[in-house]
């Protein structure tokens, strides 16, 4: 019996050690902030992380190509308004991102402008940008 309480107690805690852990964000250049605009290909309102996905270009650039960014979880999406109602494929958007270190076309979600100019997540002014010049 003594033993058995331990081992209860153990086995009820080891959930709980798996659920809170998380990857590290090393894999995005916190140091770069990437705008791209673009058109809304897909919205993925999913756990852990959701998607965003567009066709679109950084700011300066001419080539267009689909870019891939990571969001947070929906509920903490909802808590700032940003909902599955929110975007839909073919909205015109405009996505703050902290690009991935190696390259490739996808990044870490600042923040989020939607077509009707509303902003999600951090604010660009805090940011030093000017909201107008980054709406879609």
């Amino acid at each position: 019996m003594k033993l058995l309480r331990p081992l209860l107690l153990a086995a009820a805690l080891l959930p709980v050690s798996h659920a809170t852990a998380h990857h590290s964000a090393a894999m995005f250049d916190q140091s770069a902030l990437l705008i791209l605009k673009g058109a809304l290909q897909s919205f993925s309102y999913v756990n852990p992380h959701s998607w965003i996905s567009i066709e679109g270009s950084p700011a300066g650039a001419t080539e267009v190509t689909r870019w891939d960014i990571e969001a947070t979880s929906p509920s903490t999406l909802a808590s700032i308004g940003l909902t599955d109602q929110v975007l839909h494929a073919g909205d015109r958007v405009t996505v703050g991102v902290r690009p991935l270190r190696d390259g490739r076309h996808g990044g870490s979600m600042v923040f989020v402008i939607g077509p009707d100019g509303k902003s999600y997540g951090a604010n660009p002014e805090a940011l030093g940008l000017r909201v107008e010049d980054l709406k879609p």
